[in-house]
Order: structure tokens, then C-alpha cells, then sequence
């Protein structure tokens, strides 16, 4: 019976999606009224007053659009300002239509081609000064709707299939991935219904992802591929100490995804005001901040498990700061003394705030300087924490029950606190709460759980290593989407958006642990080499960055592109080995000497 539950879930979940989609397409609201006063979707007009907006001549209207029919129906009411009869002129793509307009309110309808999805309605007059006012009016723009055209039914059945193309291939793939699968393959089809409905109220006017060709199409071929691809699981000697070149891997992407968004600024400036290509620049160094806090819990579960019967003596927790402090303080406050000559600060205050951890306390202000410093911070603090509830759960509890119990406890309090933060503060405020510290120490709690896992569940741990790599892509994915659309979603985003990433990156560690080999000794060393440095890489970047800026500033060619990128990342990486060479080896080589891990 529990085999065939995993499969009850897909089938009513696969049902629910169809019955969405043929709701979206088939029965969804054929008209849906555009605000005219709405900033977003209407400039060149004055402001909403009483549901109409006298425009300043020039007009346009964004064309919210069902992107599934081919023609639809625009519906607007105008009327002039004077006795005096008025010529308007009302574009569409490239139909224009010539019409005079006068007090009383005359309504036109347009047949629109939905063939030209980035079209305006344009909405040209001249305009007049009545007495009274000041502002310049064209024509009063009111009652503003589009109508959605009925589809024959072999349409919709394509349609439907169409949006159903996703979810019919992540199913594929998570097929035999028992209820991890289930439930990765849920919080997908999740998400798209949710979008559908949202996309009810706005006439498919913002579809991204899941929902806008050729994006659902390449997905829905990259998942069949990959559920095609044979898996043939490694096996690692667990007796074998040292690095593990799958982790190595991880590390690398996570460093490189915060590399990558920092160093936006130095391309073309217009991708940092196109918000379609900004988000993907910003999500990328979300996904790279909460891959390394899997990696970290993980690493530090397994540091505590090792150790935990002596957890119960201050002597234990002690050495346990004192390493862990030695591995990543002093590294990073070199660099905060670097920084000066490469890139000097110039909010002191902000500085010191960001590097003694309190800059985003509160999350109506962020650092200005050092900001990246934030997600040190929360591990820093996790660090400080989990022996602190441990200890005094260790005199009342046995071993491994106190563990999990101090584990909860930290999660689900900072996952309260960020939860709560985000539905009280203001819409302006409340992304910001993704960067406070103490609302994001649930992140390290998954990679805890995985290292809990392999050492007392060892069945578990080789079905994640076998299983566990399509579905921690797929709940990654998730978590990607609801970041890069977070203004959909703004408190989903900043509560189940990481939470959603880190799962997935924590899901991808048994699978890449048993790694040998990435195909050649090459690619070996440099995932390696990378790794190596990937920490002190993460405390250099930044400021290199600043001093590119200041040298060359933004790209406006293609050539400045390159040469921005080349000395970014050359300099960098180059900053970075250096810091490990001259500062993190001597350092961890005396830590060793000085506080050996017993």
C-alpha cells in the first residue's frame, strides 16, 4: 500500500493541474478591465480619479494579453475636456484608427492581434488648459477592457496540453522517487496553479517561467532528458578522509552564483534597470548563499555529532568556537583591513556595523558597505547557538534526542520570526528580512539533517545518494522560481523561496559526496583549486569589484564587456589565492597544532 500512495499523489495532483489549466483557458473571465489610473499599466495620464484619468496627450497603455488566443477584443471609453471637438489618434500594433472625440463619451472597440505581445495601446491627442487647472489634458480615458475571444475546442484541448507539458515531464522524472519525488513533483504543480489563478485577475499578463513560451517547452525537454539519463551511483570508501570532489563541485557553483550577481555593475547599465535580467543577477546570489548553508550545516552536523557525547562539558563547546572561529574569523577580518587599499569604505559606520555583524539587525536598513558580510553573520551566529541550546538538552536528554530537539527548536523559531517579519513589515521592507540574520538560521538546519542521516540512517542515506539528486534539482528549481518572481509573491518568496533552495542543495549532497571523479584529472584540479579558495574568493570579490568600477566603470561595447569580466574574475581569483596561501593555510595549520579535534 505505501508504493502505491506516491502514485495516488501524482494522479490527483495531475488531475487538479488539468482541471487548472482547462479553468484558465476554458473558464476564466473573458473580460478583464484595465486601472486606468494603475502607474504600472497606464503612463501618460494625470492619476485615477473616480475610475478614469485625463491623459497628457500621449497615453499608453500596457497590453495585458491572454497569451493563449489569438485575437482579442479592446473596449475603451474617451471623452474631450471643452465643447470643442477633439482628433484622436488610437495605435495597436500597427493599426491606427483616426476618430473625433467630444464631451460626450463615445466607447470604440478595437480587434487586437496577440501575435505582438510587446505592443502599446497608444492613445495620442492634443491638448487643453481649462480654467482652473493647471495641467495639460488630452482626452478623459475610462472604462478600459480587454475581451478574451472564445477558442475552438481542438484550441483549448492543445492549450491545456500545452501547460500541462511541465508537469507531465517532472512527473516523469520523479517517477520512482518515492515521497520525495511526490512531494518535489507537488510543490511544483503547486506553483504553476497558484500562478494560473493569479494570472485570472491580471489577463495572463505576467507569465514567466512555468508559464511563457519557449521557457515550459525547454524545461519540459531538459526533464524527459534527464529521466532518461542512466545513473550508474558511485560508491565511496566512507573510511577515506579528505575532500570529496562532488562537495568541491557545489562549492565552486555556490561561490561562482554570488560572483556572478556581484558583478553586475561592471556590464552594460542597462541590465541593472531592465528588471527582467536584474532579478536573475540578484536570484543568483541567493541560490549561491543557500547552497553554502547546506554545505555548512552539513559540515558542522557532522563536526557535532562526532563529538557529541562530550558536548555535555564546557571544555567541548569551547574548542568547538575556538575552530570553527579560527577557520573563518581571521580570514575575514584581514580581508576587512584589505579592503581599505583596494577599496576604502566610505560610510565608517556602515562598515563597522557590517563586520561586527549588526548591520541588518534591522531590516529597514541595509549595510552599505560590506553588506555580503550579512550571511557570515548568520553562520557565525549558528555556530555560537546550537552548542548553547545543546548543552544544558544534553543533561536532560539522550544524545541524539537532544540534538534534534535543539535543532527544531532553533529552526522553527527563526522560521516563525521570518514568517512573521514578512507578513507585518511593509511591502518596501520586508525583502530585506532575507538578509537578517537571525530570520535566516533555519538555512543551515537541512544540511544538519542530511549529516543526522548518514550516520543513523544509513538505508536512508544510500537511497537519498541514488534518488535524491533529481529531486533536490527539482525543489532547487522551485526555489529559483518563487526568487526570481518574488514581487508575485513577495512574503512567499522570502519564506518558502530559500527554504525551498536550501532543501534542494542539501538533497544534492549524498549524490555528489559519492563522487570520484568529474571525468579527468584536469577538471578535477580546477573544481578543487577553486574550492580551495572558494571562501576567501567569497570575502575578495566584492571589493575587486569596486575598484573595476572605479577604473573602468559599466560597459557600454562588447569589448569593455569582456575586458571588465576578464580583469573581475582574473583579479579575484587572484586576490583570493593569496588570502588562502598567506593567511587561511598558517592559520588553520596552528589552529590544528593549538586545538586539535579530539
Amino acid at each position: 500500500m505505501h508504493r502505491l500512495l506516491p502514485i495516488l499523489a501524482y494522479l490527483i495532483g495531475i488531475c487538479i493541474a488539468i482541471f487548472g489549466a482547462v479553468q484558465m483557458t476554458v473558464w476564466a473571465p473573458v473580460r478583464h478591465t484595465i486601472a486606468v489610473g494603475d502607474p504600472l499599466a497606464v503612463q501618460g495620464v494625470w492619476g485615477d480619479e473616480g475610475g478614469t484619468a485625463w491623459s497628457n496627450g500621449d497615453a499608453r497603455v500596457a497590453r495585458d494579453r491572454h497569451g493563449w488566443a489569438d485575437w482579442r477584443m479592446i473596449t475603451m471609453t474617451m471623452h474631450a475636456p471643452t465643447d470643442a471637438p477633439v482628433a484622436v489618434g488610437v495605435t495597436i500594433n500597427t493599426q491606427r484608427v483616426e476618430l473625433v472625440v467630444t464631451q460626450q463619451p463615445r466607447t470604440m472597440m478595437l480587434l487586437d492581434a496577440v501575435s505582438a505581445p510587446n505592443a502599446q495601446l497608444r492613445i495620442q491627442s492634443p491638448t487643453t488648459v481649462v480654467a482652473g487647472d493647471r495641467r495639460a489634458l488630452g482626452v478623459r480615458i475610462g472604462a478600459l477592457t480587454n475581451t478574451r475571444l472564445a477558442l475552438p475546442p481542438m484550441r483549448v484541448l492543445w492549450v491545456v496540453l500545452q501547460w500541462m507539458l511541465p508537469l507531465i515531464a517532472a512527473a516523469f522524472w520523479m517517477w520512482r522517487r518515492g515521497w520525495l519525488g511526490a512531494g518535489a513533483w507537488g510543490a511544483l504543480a503547486t506553483l504553476q496553479l497558484v500562478m494560473l489563478q493569479q494570472e485570472l485577475a491580471t489577463g495572463y499578463a505576467n507569465p514567466t517561467l512555468l508559464l511563457v513560451s519557449p521557457w515550459r517547452e525547454l524545461w519540459s525537454i531538459l526533464m524527459v532528458l534527464a529521466a532518461l539519463w542512466p545513473t550508474r551511483p558511485t560508491t565511496v570508501d566512507e573510511s577515506v578522509q579528505g575532500r570529496r570532489i562532488g562537495l568541491d563541485l557545489l562549492r565552486t557553483v555556490a561561490v561562482g552564483c554570488v560572483v556572478v550577481a556581484h558583478g553586475l555593475p561592471l556590464l552594460f547599465p542597462s541590465w541593472n534597470s531592465e528588471r527582467t535580467i536584474f532579478r536573475w543577477f540578484v536570484s543568483a546570489g541567493d541560490v549561491g548563499v543557500d547552497i553554502f548553508f547546506a554545505l555548512s550545516g552539513y559540515l558542522i552536523g557532522a563536526i557535532l555529532l562526532r563529538g557529541l557525547p562530550r558536548f555535555r562539558h564546557w571544555d567541548a563547546v569551547r574548542r568547538f568556537w575556538a575552530r570553527r572561529w579560527l577557520r573563518t574569523l581571521p580570514a575575514a577580518y584581514v580581508s576587512a583591513v584589505v579592503v581599505w587599499l583596494i577599496a576604502a569604505p566610505r560610510d565608517i559606520g556602515g562598515y563597522l556595523q557590517s563586520i561586527f555583524f549588526v548591520a541588518t539587525l534591522n531590516p529597514a536598513v541595509l549595510p552599505s558597505e560590506m553588506g555580503f558580510w550579512w550571511s557570515l553573520g548568520a553562520e557565525e551566529a549558528f555556530y555560537l547557538l546550537f552548542p548553547l541550546v545543546l548543552l544544558p538538552l544534553l543533561r536532560l536528554l539522550p544524545g541524539i534526542r537532544a540534538y534534534m530537539v535543539a535543532l527544531s527548536l532553533i529552526g522553527l523559531t527563526a522560521f516563525a520570526v521570518r514568517t512573521a517579519l514578512a507578513l507585518m513589515l511593509p511591502a518596501d521592507i520586508a525583502g530585506n528580512v532575507s538578509y537578517a540574520i537571525y530570520a535566516r538560521l533555519d538555512a543551515m538546519i537541512w544540511g544538519v539533517l542530511i549529516a543526522v542521516i548518514r550516520v543513523h540512517r544509513a538505508e536512508w542515506y544510500a537511497w537519498m545518494a541514488a534518488h535524491g539528486a533529481p529531486v533536490g534539482l527539482m525543489c532547487a528549481a522551485v526555489g529559483v522560481m518563487v526568487l526570481v518572481d518574488a514581487p508575485r509573491w513577495l512574503v512567499a518568496s522570502i519564506v518558502l523561496g530559500h527554504t525551498a533552495m536550501t532543501i534542494g542543495a542539501a538533497l544534492l549532497i549524498p549524490a555528489l559526496e559519492r563522487w570520484q571523479t568529474l571525468g579527468g584529472p584536469r577538471r578535477d584540479w580546477v573544481v578543487r583549486s577553486l574550492a580551495l579558495i572558494s571562501y576567501s574568493l567569497y570575502l575578495y570579490h566584492s571589493m575587486w569589484e569596486q575598484r573595476v568600477h572605479l577604473w573602468f566603470g559599466s560597459a557600454t561595447t562588447w569589448t569593455e564587456w569582456v575586458r571588465n569580466v576578464v580583469v573581475y574574475l582574473g583579479g579575484a581569483v587572484l586576490l583570493a589565492t593569496l588570502s588562502y596561501r598567506l593567511v587561511e593555510v598558517p592559520v588553520l595549520r596552528w589552529r590544528d597544532e593549538k586545538y586539535s579535534e579530539e
